[in-house]
């Protein structure tokens, strides 16, 4: 009995924990005069769903392409309807210079040397065209609201060592204690990050999470610049205003069958969402 009253209070105790963790609120983004629901959790106040501003070259989930469902698969026209719909509940996708509101000439599509080698490239200055951008990622505003910023890989960080930080004194992975004839499991602090974040439906096979956190993450995929429009329902790509080199820049990923978020490195030509971060 003595230990069941331990529990039940260790469950009340904890749960009280994870409401206290974070807060939720809402702003209107003055451009377009959409409303966006925000979170803050520990220090940082994120939005709490992808950005939907429209900005030229920005696409809702199969706007003027094609869905595959499947790499090699055949691809899908999605009608009005459909990719309105998405666009409300899914955000809009940009590619990394469209979020970074810089000139577009630093999405470098590749190295040109080897096709100037062949012939294939008569205008030799075109190798020196892929060139870094090079500026500062610290609270670099981008396509976001004003008072808002896109996040760098660091604050992307902070948000996971946090989520993973709370999952450790809530409880989950491996045994470091026993009270009694109570086991009490606490788990690693970067475990189940992931399934904390992620919205509690629209995942695939599975996939959903448990939205510990109110972030709310959902599987929107990703276009290629050929707008072939990848992964919907399975991953989910998000920029962060941290440039890799000239050719690509630094992301987040959260899969249908992964528990952790990725460092994902994807080319600037291809169109992810974006979450923007209070400043």
């Amino acid at each position: 009995m003595k230990n069941s009253n331990f529990s039940k209070k260790l469950t009340i105790a904890l749960t009280l924990f994870v409401v206290q963790v974070f807060s939720q609120s809402s702003f209107t983004d003055q451009r377009d005069g959409k409303k966006y629901k925000a979170v803050k959790i520990g220090e940082q106040v994120w939005m709490a769903e992808n950005l939907n501003y429209n900005a030229e070259g920005s696409r809702c989930y199969g706007e003027k392409g094609l869905m595959y469902l499947y790499v090699g698969g055949k691809g899908i026209s999605l009608s009005p309807s459909e990719i309105q719909d998405n666009c409300a509940k899914y955000g809009r996708l940009y590619d990394w210079a469209t979020a970074m509101n810089i000139d577009t000439a630093y999405n470098n599509s590749g190295d040109n040397s080897l096709n100037v080698i062949l012939g294939n490239v008569k205008d030799k200055d075109s190798v020196s065209k892929n060139i870094l951008w090079g500026g500062s990622d610290v609270k670099h505003q981008g396509i976001c609201p004003v008072g808002w910023h896109l996040p760098n890989s660091d604050e992307w960080i902070v948000l996971a060592k946090f989520v993973g930080d709370s999952i450790a004194q809530v409880g989950g992975g491996s045994v470091v204690a026993n009270v009694g004839d109570l086991t009490l499991t606490i788990a690693n602090k970067s475990s189940n990050v992931g399934i904390k974040l992620k919205a509690k439906n629209g995942w695939n096979q599975k996939g959903n999470g448990t939205d510990d956190f109110g972030f709310a993450a959902l599987p929107c995929g990703y276009s290629s610049s050929a707008d072939y429009f990848y992964d919907f329902g399975e991953v989910g790509y998000w920029w962060s205003a941290t440039e890799n080199k000239a050719t690509n820049a630094r992301s987040r990923r959260f899969k249908y069958n992964y528990d952790n978020i990725d460092v994902s490195i994807n080319k600037k030509i291809h169109k992810l969402s974006v979450r923007c971060i209070k400043d």
